[in-house]
């Protein structure tokens, strides 16, 4: 995980995480760093589809054994680049987030191809407001980060209450 993408990640957590809000992790396999420490002890779970460090949750792509409702965020950074079918994935981020929760996904709009699993794509900011709008979510915010060579699209979403 790149510096940048962890300051993104906290800005949100700082603006839009309540306190005491559960929070979940979409493709939370530690690689190269982990979000787990920008929020409270116990109020973190990260999920993915295999076991490893900082998976909390193992699933399959788009049927998670997770409760409806129930976290106040879900997060996910450096994973929508690998799933195959994100619209699918958004569908199970709005079944699991609660009314009123907050969503921030971060991902690539540039930079080079990295096989883990598979990369397929890259997004900008149309694709992830219509990903949001698709998924029954309200988008707060979409925008580009220039830093090289990702350059990280960012997209900020609200379930309705």
């Amino acid at each position: 995980m790149h510096p940048e993408s962890m300051n993104e990640m906290k800005a949100f957590a700082d603006k839009y995480v309540k306190p005491g809000a559960p929070v979940l992790d979409v493709g939370s396999l530690d690689i190269n760093g982990s979000y787990r420490g920008l929020f409270p002890e116990g109020m973190y779970q990260g999920l993915d589809l295999i076991p490893g460090p900082n998976v909390d949750v193992v699933a399959e792509p788009y049927h998670w054994p997770l409760e409806d409702e129930h976290y106040g965020a879900v997060i996910s950074g450096q994973a929508f680049e690998h799933i195959e079918h994100p619209d699918q994935t958004m569908k199970e981020i709005n079944r699991v987030l609660a009314p009123g929760g907050f969503v921030c996904i971060i991902a690539p709009s540039t930079g080079p191809t990295h096989e883990y699993p598979i990369d397929y794509r890259r997004y900008n900011v149309a694709g992830l407001k219509k990903l949001a709008k698709d998924g029954g979510l309200k988008v707060i915010s979409a925008v580009i980060y220039k830093s090289e060579p990702w350059n990280d699209a960012v997209l900020i979403a609200q379930k309705s209450k």
